[in-house]
């Protein structure tokens, strides 16, 4: 189950990565053009959110899991220690 949790977290972390790698290619957008605009800062913050969106999403997917199916063990073992 600890693994489960270890692959949630490195999602997540895959995720933001990916988040900050479409920031800084929006800023080196902005200085090479030497002028701002919302439409060089749109298309790669928003490809960036769906990057961190979705890691989160199945980082907490997968911890939820593995929370839930060591819960089930702990009953499961729980169960049968007292039909001993």
């Amino acid at each position: 189950m600890k693994s489960l949790r270890l692959n949630s977290m490195f999602i997540a972390v895959l995720g933001f990565i990916f988040f900050l790698y479409a920031t800084s290619s929006i800023l080196i957008k902005i200085g090479i053009a030497g002028q701002f605009s919302f439409g060089a800062i749109a298309g790669p913050l928003g490809e960036g959110l769906i990057g961190l969106i979705v890691g989160l999403t199945l980082a907490l997917i997968l911890y939820g899991f593995s929370w839930i199916a060591e819960w089930k063990n702990i009953v499961a073992i729980g169960k049968r220690d007292n039909e001993s």
